[in-house]
């Protein structure tokens, strides 16, 4: 896989998998994490000062917008709760790019990418730990799972305080824990990345963060399967 072709993994990666369903408390404003990454391919290992540090999640009245800013580019995903439909548009090394894909066709990419993996027999526990993130108390979850035949685990926290979409729950492994995910880990094609929530703010957020601007060139979605 090319250098680009991985940023496209990555960069939907990082704007995906970001929450479950929540009881909605705070219902507007913005969410800043913190990324570090583990275990890159040797190609992303050569740029990984370039890559993302910080993704922030906008939302407002069931529409939900993540935004990454890196040296090669700038990506954005769009999240329309009632329409369940994502638009991810990529600013990257010149070229501004459109793809527009259903929940169904998300889903599948998931489906496909868990095959590929082995993943199998997903085990979720809630635990009694609490930890304040952000200012935020939020409940520790385990899960634990078969990859190729090993078992493996990984953890979240979330907290039920803040509004999310089905469709921003873009890995599987979480997608039967009821909360908005606060600390987490995941991994793809053998990269790892945790994100932190080091921010909320409770603040109007325009209308424009989730319209689509113009000069985006539409593209195929089979370019999320790195084809």
């Amino acid at each position: 896989m090319n250098l680009k072709k991985q940023l496209i993994t990555l960069w939907v990666l990082l704007g995906t998998t970001l929450a479950g369903s929540a009881q909605q408390a705070l219902k507007e404003g913005t969410v800043e994490y913190k990324l570090t990454y583990s275990n890159l391919p040797e190609q992303l290992k050569q740029v990984q000062s370039t890559l993302p540090s910080k993704v922030t999640l906008y939302f407002k009245n069931n529409q939900f917008k993540t935004e990454m800013l890196m040296a090669q580019g700038e990506m954005n995903m769009l999240f329309d709760e009632e329409k369940k439909e994502m638009v991810m548009l990529m600013d990257m090394m010149g070229q501004k790019m459109k793809i527009k894909i259903t929940e169904a066709q998300l889903k599948e990419k998931q489906k496909s990418s868990f095959e590929k993996q082995g993943i199998k027999n997903i085990e979720v526990k809630t635990t009694k730990e609490i930890k304040t993130i952000a200012g935020y108390a939020c409940t520790k979850h385990i899960v634990n799972y078969e990859m190729d035949g090993k078992k493996e685990s990984t953890y979240c926290y979330v907290t039920d305080k803040l509004p999310s979409s089905s469709m921003l729950t873009d890995n599987p492994i979480y997608a039967d824990i009821k909360g908005f995910m606060m600390e987490y880990s995941t991994s793809q094609q053998g990269m790892t990345i945790t994100m932190v929530a080091e921010l909320v703010r409770a603040e109007k957020v325009s209308d424009n963060e989730f319209t689509v601007p113009d000069g985006y060139k539409e593209i195929d979605p089979e370019m999320l399967n790195g084809r």
